[in-house]
């Protein structure tokens, strides 16, 4: 008996262990294609300095004023996010909430499916087993992707001004607990009532599976809430879990 409780701890050791390997790994692979971005970015403003300083020396004050703002946007595009996105990542200190969003990150950059991030201040506390807050949000983040890459492939190519079609997420730490809230495009009328249905599934017009899932993990806790609505042509999943002085409470059991 303690032979194989033993073997067990070893085991989940070994897998968040691996876990906290693999999240490194996607952490410095993003900050090598920062470094590479940077350097890229470097060269070819050194070349376009030697262009306008000779405008500049002519007095064009209009050409250096365009080659500011073509530069700042440039720099946004292809470095800003970038910097923005590792600077959220790193206020989500759950280390397995971390790997979880690093992950799915990396997946939907793979896939090109725009993303972003955001979680202003550092989420260091969450009144929820993190087996469970990783199983709700990766159905809501799993099912983005799967809404969100449908329409990009209805729509083709997509333009800097349609950010719209991209997975948000946001992640909002208060004294009263943690909001956790993910967007993303939708292009028909998703009928909310049925989504929570066991067996139902969207797949093709509407929103995918899990969220049945999702709702026996809601229900297993006082203290957390969900709220799903469509508001502009998004989307919109709220999990909102309240922090306890006494705990998370279990009021029910998958």
């Amino acid at each position: 008996m303690n032979y194989a409780f033993r073997c067990d701890i070893q085991s989940k050791q070994l897998q968040e262990q691996q876990a906290s390997l693999e999240q490194q790994k996607l952490y410095i692979q993003n900050l090598e294609s920062v470094q590479r971005d940077v350097r890229a970015f470097r060269h070819d403003f050194k070349n376009r300095m030697a262009g306008i300083r000779i405008q500049a020396d002519d007095g064009d004050l209009n050409a250096v004023q365009n080659f500011i703002a073509e530069v700042t946007g440039d720099f946004e595009r292809k470095v800003g996010e970038k910097i923005f996105q590792i600077s959220q990542l790193g206020n989500i200190r759950i280390t397995e909430l971390k790997g979880l969003v690093a992950v799915k990150a990396s997946e939907m950059q793979q896939r090109g499916i725009p993303f972003r991030l955001e979680a202003a201040a550092p989420v260091t506390y969450v009144n929820m087993p993190a087996g469970d807050l990783c199983r709700a949000a990766g159905i809501l983040l799993d099912n983005a992707m799967e809404e969100t890459e449908k329409i990009l492939q209805s729509v083709g190519e997509i333009t800097e001004d349609q950010k719209e079609y991209r997975v948000t997420a946001l992640f909002c730490a208060e004294e009263s607990g943690v909001s956790i809230v993910i967007c993303n495009p939708v292009k028909e009328p998703v009928p909310i009532s049925k989504i929570w249905e066991d067996g139902y599934s969207t797949k093709g017009s509407g929103r995918g599976i899990g969220l049945a899932s999702l709702r026996r993990i809601v229900e297993m806790y006082d203290n957390i809430s969900s709220r799903t609505y469509q508001e502009d042509g998004l989307f919109i999943q709220e999990l909102n879990i309240r922090t306890g002085k006494e705990g998370y409470i279990f009021s029910m059991w998958i």
